[in-house]
């Protein structure tokens, strides 16, 4: 059995601590891809969610070569990964109670 602790979340203005279960990893994953292109959120979902080759995704964007498709899916996890940062950082920054 696995325990998540919750999150936390003091509110010095109202003087009250609020409660919220942890997201789950799918979760926060999905909160992110919200935060990034439209573009950049189709082509993580068809490469690591669903699994199409690159060249499929290469063919369907009309890119040039593997390497065009190579560029831009590294841009795009490094989108995610900026993301993850400002959400963590979000995070770390929250007074505790």
């Amino acid at each position: 059995m696995i325990l998540k602790f919750p999150d936390i979340i003091y509110h010095p203005a109202h003087g009250q601590t609020e409660i919220y279960p942890e997201q789950t990893n799918e979760q926060k994953m999905e909160a992110y891809l919200q935060n990034i292109t439209t573009n950049c959120r189709w082509i993580i979902k068809s490469l690591f969610y669903l699994q199409f080759p690159i060249e499929l995704l290469m063919e369907t964007m009309g890119w040039k070569n593997k390497h065009a498709a190579h560029n831009q899916k590294y841009k795009c996890v490094q989108l995610i990964l900026r993301e993850m940062l400002k959400q963590e950082n979000r995070e770390c920054l929250a007074p505790t109670v």
